[in-house]
C-alpha cells in the first residue's frame, strides 16, 4: 500500500500572490482558441468559444477564492501585531486585550 501524499501548507501572502498574478497572465489557451476559430465553421467556433468562456468563469472564482485566503491571511496578520503591540505594553489590561481582537476579527466581546 503506498503511502498517503503529505500535502504542505501554503497559505502565505506571497503564495497567494503568485497563484493570483499567473491566473492574470494572459493564457496561451486563449491565444491558441482564438487561432482555431474558423468563421466558415460557425459550430467548432461556438464551442471553443464556450471553452475559453468556462474556464474565464472558473478563473474568476479561483481569483475570488485567493482574494478571500489573502484577506484572511492580512487580518491574522494584523491581529499578530495587535496582540504583540498589546504585550509589549505594561499594565494593560487583558480585558483591554481581549476586546481589540475580538473587535478586530470580528467577534463579540463579552465581560
Amino acid at each position: 500500500m503506498s503511502e498517503p501524499i503529505a500535502i504542505k501548507p501554503a497559505a502565505t501572502v506571497e503564495y497567494v500572490l503568485g497563484q493570483i498574478e499567473k491566473l492574470s497572465e494572459e493564457p496561451d489557451y486563449i491565444r491558441e482558441a482564438i487561432e482555431k476559430i474558423d468563421n466558415s465553421a460557425p459550430e467548432k467556433s461556438q464551442a471553443i468559444a464556450a471553452v475559453v468562456e468556462a474556464r474565464e468563469t472558473t478563473n474568476r472564482a479561483a481569483l475570488d477564492f485567493y482574494r478571500q485566503i489573502y484577506s484572511d491571511l492580512n487580518l491574522s496578520a494584523h491581529a499578530m501585531t495587535v496582540l504583540e503591540k498589546a504585550a509589549a505594553t505594561p499594565n494593560i489590561p487583558m480585558g483591554e486585550v481581549t476586546r481589540m481582537l475580538s473587535q478586530l476579527l470580528g467577534l463579540e466581546y463579552k465581560k
